[in-house]
């Protein structure tokens, strides 16, 4: 009796103080259960059991992801940084770009990238002295090759200071050499020189040229040059014939005497209105001026 009770006396003590140990394993090695209040280990997340597709793994496993969390993580930061480069566009961030013979595709790609809906919606700032005709040719060429408004801007901007700065220096060349024949044909004219300029300018008259041709005729040929050809011109075909200079008394000024005209000749020197048309910067206000002199004179002077 006694051996039996020592027996369960042991055993009752064994088991109450692996209860009291907070369920540590027993003697025997027998399984305990955790504590009131203890939360269970957590087990990995099973990527095989999750239905992803193999191709889907193999980014997992090079991207190291041991869960969905790791995942969501990963794509907020991709959005925040592209957000963070968009300025919150997300929307039109990525562009893909198409195949080389994709037209359409690469028309759609213009398009975001914003080229305008039709070349005539181009807003283009057109150099000086160009009436429109440049942008008609240049606003298809521009849509064909899917620039934006802004590009056509930058570039519109840039062509036209190239063309006005090239423009000035071709008008002050032009002008400096116009102004060194000029000077080199009043040395050759000397004393000469308002008379034969006074006939040229009358000889273009007598063919019907206007102002705006002799100037032409001035550019091309050089002011020199086409003074000369004009003058030799109009000294060939007598222009005289036509009352412009010979001794017949001019029209406008028949029945005027000599004292008359003599008179109104004294009053127009006098005259600075008459002064000023007389030496004009303007061909055709200096020829009108001239003119009305020389016609004067010739009734003033009759025999002369």
């Amino acid at each position: 009796m006694a051996d039996a009770g020592t027996s369960a006396g042991v055993e009752a003590g064994t088991t109450g103080a692996g209860a009291s140990a907070g369920g540590a394993p027993s003697a025997a090695g027998a399984p305990v259960t955790p504590a009131s209040g203890g939360a269970p280990p957590s087990s990995p997340f099973d990527w095989a059991t999750a239905g992803v597709e193999s191709t889907d793994m193999a980014l997992v496993t090079e991207r190291g992801w041991k869960g969905p969390k790791e995942v969501i993580e990963s794509y907020r930061n991709i959005e925040s940084l592209v957000g963070k480069m968009t300025g919150g566009k997300t929307k039109d961030a990525v562009v893909f770009l198409p195949d080389s013979g994709d037209a359409e595709g690469w028309g759609r790609f213009y398009d975001r990238l914003g080229r305008p809906k039709s070349p005539s919606e181009y807003k283009i700032t057109l150099p000086e002295g160009d009436t429109g005709s440049l942008a008609n040719v240049v606003s298809p060429m521009f849509h064909k090759a899917g620039l934006s408004q802004a590009q056509v801007q930058a570039f519109t901007t840039e062509w036209n200071a190239h063309v006005n700065a090239a423009r000035k220096t071709q008008d002050a060349t032009h002008k400096a050499e116009a102004d060194k024949q000029m000077a080199e044909l009043k040395t050759e004219w000397g004393a000469g020189y308002d008379t034969n300029a006074l006939l040229v300018e009358r000889a273009a008259k007598s063919f019907g040229m206007t102002t705006d041709q002799l100037l032409a005729l001035k550019t091309v040929m050089g002011q020199k040059g086409a003074m000369k050809f004009m003058h030799t011109i109009g000294s060939k075909i007598a222009v005289e014939d036509a009352g412009l200079i010979g001794g017949e008394t001019p029209p406008g000024f028949r029945g005027m005497s000599p004292a008359t005209a003599v008179g109104e000749i004294n009053r127009l020197k006098v005259d600075k209105a008459f002064s000023q048309m007389f030496n004009s910067k303007d061909p055709k206000v200096r020829m009108e001026a001239r003119e009305k002199m020389d016609r004067l004179t010739k009734v003033a002077y009759p025999a002369g």
